[in-house]
Parts: structure tokens; sequence; C-alpha cells
């Protein structure tokens, strides 16, 4: 469709030569020669002949642009309609399978009721001749409990089988056509004197051109001047453009700067509201105690013996002490519950709310120091720094309300004893008991199987993917490690690296992919490089037990391992020749290792509830324990499980017996617990994605595959 617009004047009814840049919305004043002379700004003024070429030079980058657009948007839509023809196959997968469950379960209670009279007869006839524990015989005759976590179980798929997330992320990706750069750079060339004739309607008064430049003398006058005026004594200049900029950054860090100034008065608000609240509590604890510590002391020496013993152990002189006790009012207490229950309740709030407010009055002091905006670079890393600590304090209530991995998918499968993913996260793959490998496309939580992988020969221990590529190793009870390269959609097997005499337990690789490090039940730490193929290169024996865990630092310059039946952990470093030799041993139990980063590294001993943070001493270049964190823990521990340490969210997932800890490594250094997922079993097994966004785990106490997502 062609489109006939108006090209005259409106004045002379001419044809026009230029026009105006954009100075009336949605209106263009177009000029013919004869206009020209009388234009109050000619310098605004733009040939049309210049304009339409600008037009026809971007129509194509526009056109393609679009273009563009349109096939992403229209991909976006297929893709979102795949998924709900996935969702409506699975929510329909799901919802037979919990019929199925559920009719499992009243076959149970029809099965039970068929012989409830006879298990009731015999159940209560036991009590009478056993003194058996009756609760327990009626539980077991139909285990309500169990049926009832079945079906809660059965239902959990149709709860997390949720497309919404997904639905709203292919939502955001859609794009609406908006402002494109080619489109904004025509803008600009239609508008960019608009903003410029903010600052040049005035003109210098002895040359008649704009003024451009503040000039700054030695006594601190200002005065505005063009280019080619020339003031006595200058010592700085300033290109109005210039300035403008330097304004719109005074600008937002003022603004900045109030806001944090309205934050601080209203933190000293709320600190002298609390300190009120707290001068009425201190006045009540005092009227609590005061009158009850006499009282306490005689209460202690009267019954001090007998709160000690259990009630069947009483003799009749400790019952009729009891009964003096209680029946004197002299030593009863006086307990208020309304204040006893608004300091239980909120101990733990009080306690935070001071660490905060101490915290925001340091970073307010240290603002202060600083002198207001000359230092811009200083001030802006000042507020970053406050912005970062207001940061921290949300942070320290997440711990309360909790950053953590959520349940978003699970199915039953057979003992799965590894797991690792691509660094795309596009791939995992999962190693089984009978040595076969899963390969799976994973994707927004879900699985979807490729290929199986059956060249080992007994079970898969541990899975390792290269960094740079989607080719993986694996290791197996069957001694041997494979490399497997990928060949257009399918993975085959390159290489078999058979040296180790017994399992191979525990595997890294480089991150440049041309190294490969494996511990063995052979007490053996191996070393694998890689010129045409894969060629062992060295052997180390320091342990006296079966190796269980190795780390590599962030240089890949420092190898720590750990072994089981060995209270030692050994550092070694790869010298120019490459070739790695001990440097540090510690005396210290491990049995999962873990670098943070060049400078410290955790260790977690077998079913402790503590795991162990050493650092390096830069003195002696030794590393030494640092700080121990509380961990959960559990009755007893599987080697497998490697610790893994997320360096984008400084996250390190620490199994540890039957738990799995999410810790979080602070900026200051500190380390918190941030959950901790209770499996019941330590038969548990699993990995996270290398972002941190996704935890998939095994464990044996339900039989499953599940995948949880990181909250925050």
């Amino acid at each position: 469709m062609n489109v006939k617009l108006n090209n005259q004047c409106a004045q002379h009814n001419e044809q026009a030569i230029y026009l105006e840049r954009g100075r009336i919305v949605n209106q263009r004043i177009l000029y013919c020669q004869k206009c020209v002379g009388k234009n109050e700004y000619p310098h605004n003024l733009l040939l049309i002949k210049e304009a339409e070429a600008f037009i026809c030079k971007n129509e194509q980058i526009i056109l393609g642009e679009r273009k563009i657009t349109n096939q992403k948007n229209l991909e976006l839509l297929l893709k979102l309609k795949e998924q709900l023809f996935q969702f409506q196959s699975q929510l329909s997968q799901s919802i037979e399978q919990i019929i199925q469950d559920i009719n499992k379960q009243i076959q149970v209670i029809i099965t039970a009721d068929k012989i409830l009279e006879q298990n009731t007869r015999e159940a209560l006839q036991r009590f009478i001749y056993e003194n058996c524990d009756i609760d327990k015989i009626f539980e077991e005759l139909i285990d309500y409990k169990s049926i009832k976590k079945t079906i809660a179980c059965s239902l959990m798929p149709i709860q997390i089988l949720s497309f919404e997330e997904q639905q709203q992320q292919f939502l955001k990706e859609i794009q609406v056509q908006s402002n494109t750069n080619s489109l904004e750079q025509i803008k600009d060339f239609f508008f960019q004197e608009k903003e410029k004739l903010l600052i040049r309607n005035q003109r210098c008064q002895i040359h008649e051109l704009q003024l451009d430049i503040v000039n700054i003398d030695q006594k601190n006058q200002y005065r505005l001047g063009c280019m080619k005026c020339e003031f006595d004594s200058i010592i700085q200049k300033h290109n109005i453009e210039d300035l403008k900029g330097l304004w719109n950054s005074f600008q937002r860090h003022t603004e900045k700067y109030i806001g944090f100034h309205q934050k601080a008065n209203s933190s000293l608000l709320l600190l002298k509201q609390h300190k009120i609240a707290l001068n009425l509590l201190i006045n009540q604890l005092n009227q609590l105690t005061e009158p009850n510590e006499d009282k306490m002391d005689q209460i202690q020496k009267k019954t001090q013996y007998v709160m000690q013993k259990d009630w069947s152990e009483m003799t009749t002189d400790d019952v009729l002490s009891i009964a003096k006790v209680v029946n004197d009012k002299n030593t009863q207490l006086i307990l208020d519950d309304t204040i006893q229950a608004e300091i239980e309740a909120n101990q733990i709030q009080i306690r935070l709310f001071c660490q905060n407010q101490i915290q925001i009055t340091d970073q307010m002091k240290y603002y202060y120091q600083l002198t207001t905006f000359q230092n811009a670079t200083q001030t802006q890393s000042a507020l970053t720094q406050i912005d970062s600590n207001q940061k921290t304090l949300i942070d320290a209530k997440i711990l309360i309300s909790g950053n953590r991995y959520e349940l978003i998918n699970s199915f039953k499968d057979s003992e799965c004893k590894a797991i690792a993913f691509s660094s795309d996260s596009a791939i995992m793959i999962a190693g089984y008991c009978n040595g076969v490998i899963n390969v799976y496309e994973f994707k927004l939580g879900f699985l979807k199987l490729i290929q199986q992988l059956k060249e080992h020969r007994n079970m898969i221990t541990c899975l390792n993917f290269m960094k740079k590529s989607m080719s993986f190793i694996s290791g197996s009870k069957d001694m041997s490690i494979i490399i497997w390269l990928k060949d257009k959609s399918n993975w085959h097997v390159q290489q078999k690296l058979v040296a180790h005499s017994d399992w191979v337990v525990c595997m890294i690789i480089n991150n440049t992919g041309n190294l490969i490090i494996s511990g063995s039940d052979d007490k053996s730490i191996k070393f694998w490089a890689k010129s045409s193929q894969w060629n062992h290169s060295q052997t180390l024996i320091y342990h006296s037990g079966r190796l269980r865990s190795l780390s590599l630092n962030q240089s890949q310059n420092q190898l720590i391992s750990c072994a089981a039946q060995d209270d030692r952990i050994f550092v070694s470093q790869c010298e120019n020749n490459n070739t790695w030799v001990l440097v540090q041993v510690i005396q210290q139990v491990g049995y999962r290792i873990c670098f943070l980063n060049n400078q410290s590294f955790s260790v977690q001993p077998m079913k402790s509830q503590e795991m162990q943070v050493y650092e390096l001493n830069q003195k002696n270049q030794q590393f030494q324990l640092s700080k121990q964190i509380q961990v959960k823990s559990g009755n007893g521990c599987d080697w497998l499980f490697p610790k893994q340490f997320i360096n984008s969210k400084q996250l390190l997932i620490n199994k540890n017996g039957q738990h799995v800890n999410i810790i979080r490594l602070r900026d200051n250094g500190d380390m918190i617990t941030e959950q901790s997922i209770d499996f019941e079993t330590y038969f548990l097994y699993g990995a996270a994605t290398d972002d941190g966004e996704f935890l998939v785990t095994w464990n044996a106490k339900s039989q499953e595959i599940q995948i949880r997502k990181y909250r925050e």
C-alpha cells in the first residue's frame, strides 16, 4: 500500500525542502525555500533529501529486525504449544497412576476389614496376657498413616506438574515489538536537536555563537562562553554536554543519598520505639524475678534431690517432702505467663533486629565521613557497599524464612548411584547399579530419556562432564574409566582406561579438559593426560585407606585428597614439569572434601555434625583449620555423592549421612547452613547443575529420582 503524503509547506503551498525536527508531537512542520530565512532556529532544520536517504539506509535493517522478532515469537509459541501437549500427557498419566494407587489402598482397607473382628479379638487377648503395647498393635491392624502418606505422595505430581512458571517465562521472552536499536537511531536523528536547544538558545554576546563551555577561573568564578571565547586565569573548562552528564549523575547520587538518609531516620525512629518497649520489658522482668530470687534458693535446696528422680523411684519420705513443698505458699513462684510467652516469642527477632541496626549505624558513620560528592567514584563505592549490606540484612531474614531447594518433580527409578550435568544443564546422566548409564535431556526440571549406554560390566560409581564439550567420563566398580564422546545426537565409547586394581570411586577433570584424576579402593590416585589419546601419566600412593574424595583448586594447580580408615588429608601440587608432588599432610579425618577457592577448602568427616574449613596461611603457604560449621548428619553414610561448590551462588552442596546440607559462603568469609534436607536414609546420591538452579537426587527411602529447584 502506497501512502500519499503532503510534501508542501503550509505557508506558501510550495515544494518543501526542509523539515523541522519534532517540536510538535504528531506533526511535522515543512518549509520551502521562502520559509527558511524567516525561521527563528535555522540550525534546527533538516534537509528532506537527507532524511529520506537516512530512512532508506535503515529501512532494510528495521525490516530484518522485525522479521527476526516475528520468527523468535513464532518459535516461542510453538514451544509453548508443545510444552502444553506434554503437560496434558503427563497430567493424564499422573491421574491414572493416582487412581491405581488409591484403588490399592482401598483394597488394603477392604482386606483388613474382612478380618477386623478376628484381629481385634486377638489383639485384646494379647494385651490381657502379654501386657503388650496395645496402641501399636491396633496401629498395625490397618496402617492409616502409611495409607495417608502413600496417597499424599501419589498426589504430589499433580501439585508439582504446574507449567505456570514455564508459561510465564515464555510470555516474558515474547517480544512485543518494542523499539529496536535502529528505530531508536532514527528517532534520535529526527529529535536530537530538541534537547540541545534547551542549552543552546542563548548565544555568546561577543561572537554570536552558541554557548558551549563553562569556564572556571582561579577565583572560583564560573562564566559561560563559546568556542572562540578566551578568559584570563582559566583553570578548568567543562563542555556543556559533559556537564549535563555530570548533572544527571549528581541527581542520581542525590536521590540515593536522600533515600538512604530517610532509611536511617526510619531506623532511628524504630530504635526509639523499641527502646521504649525494651525498657518496659526490663521493668516487667525485674518485677518478675526480684520476688522470686529468695524463693528459688529455698526451692532448690528442698527439691534438688527429688527433682533428679523418676516418680517411680520415689520413697515415702520423698513423696511427703514434695507434698510440703507444693502446699507451702512461701515457696510458690510468681510466673506471668503473658510475659514469658512474649519473651520467648520475640527473643530471636530482638536479637536480629539489634544486629541489623548496628550494621546500618556503622554504614551511616562511614558514609557521612565521605566528602559529599567530591569524589564520585568513592561515593558510588560507598553507596554500593551500603546497598550490599542492606542486602546482607535481607539475607539474614531469608535464613529464617529460607532460601531453599523445593521439590518440583519426581519419578520411581531403580538404584541410581551417580548423577552429573553438562555445563549448560541441557543433559543429565545417571549411573545405575547394573552398570547402565541413562542419558536424559533436562529441561526446566523435566527429564526425557534419549539414550542408554551399557558398556560397563558393574555398578557406576562416578560421572563427570567435560567443561568445554559434551563429552563425559564414567567410573565403575569394574575398575575401568570410560571416556564418552558425542557424535551428532548419540554418545559412544572414545576410549577405555584400565589401570586401577579395585573400584574407581572418585574422579575429577580439570577445566581445560586435558587431565583426569581418579581415586580408587586400591588406595592410589592416578593421573591421565591427553595428547592424541588419553595416557596414564603418574600414580600417587600416599593414603593407607581406600580413596573417597578428590578436589582441585580454582587455579588447577593444587589437589586435596582423603581416604577411608585414614586420618590424614594430603595436599599435592603440580610442578612446572606437570609432575604432582606432596606439599602438606594435615592430620584430619575426611570423607568428603572440596575446594571453595584457592585459599580455602572444606572437609566433611563421616557422620560428624561439624564440617571443618581450612584456610591458606599466606606466610608459610600451609593450610590451617580456621572454623567449624554445624551441619546435620545421621547414623551412617555412603561414600558416593561428592561435595559440590556452586561458584555463581556461593553455595556448597554437602551430603552428610542422611542429610544434604546447603551451605552459603558469605562475602565476609562466614558460612551459614541455609537448608538441610532429610532423606531418612544415607543411601542417597545426586548432583546439582553447574549454576545451582536444580538439585537432582535418588534415595533408597522413596526409590525415586527427585528434582528440586532453588528458590530465592
